[in-house]
């Protein structure tokens, strides 16, 4: 497994779009994955909104859309329904279905960063390769 951890100081859906931007400019496509209903809404709205300039096309599971043709898409569920090559997490999610990603980002911010570190370690344990970065400046630095 391989997941990079990134914490932000910022909107969690700030953090994201950059790099999803990069991730669509590699013409890869995301899953983004968060069981908390209201959080995945707040980055849903947040993604069509965040740049007056850029565009990041996603779609929400529970919104009827065609999932498949999704280059970004918004779920709780552990089903890769767009065929993404990325997972983006927002709490820890079922090993086997990690392991489905070529890699696997997880945010958190100050709210949750005893989360954070515990799954740092459960991971670490797993012998998974990890990183870290955290934003300083509007730049991601490389911490670990």
């Amino acid at each position: 497994m391989n997941i990079n951890f990134y914490q932000t100081d910022e909107i969690i859906h700030k953090s994201i779009a950059s790099i999803l931007s990069k991730i669509l400019e590699d013409n890869k496509r995301a899953l983004i994955f968060c069981q908390n209903q209201e959080l995945l809404n707040q980055i849903n709205d947040g993604l069509w909104s965040f740049s007056k300039t850029k565009f990041i096309p996603h779609g929400k599971i529970d919104d009827e859309v065609e999932s498949q043709k999704q280059p970004i898409l918004l779920t709780s569920k552990l089903e890769n329904n767009n065929n993404s090559d990325y997972l983006i997490m927002l709490e820890k999610a079922d090993d086997e279905f990690i392991k489905k990603f070529e890699k696997s980002f997880y945010f958190f911010n100050d709210n949750n960063l005893k989360e954070s570190k515990d799954l740092w370690r459960y991971y670490k344990n797993k012998s998974a390769d990890l990183k870290f970065y955290k934003r300083e400046k509007d730049k991601w630095v490389f911490v670990a």
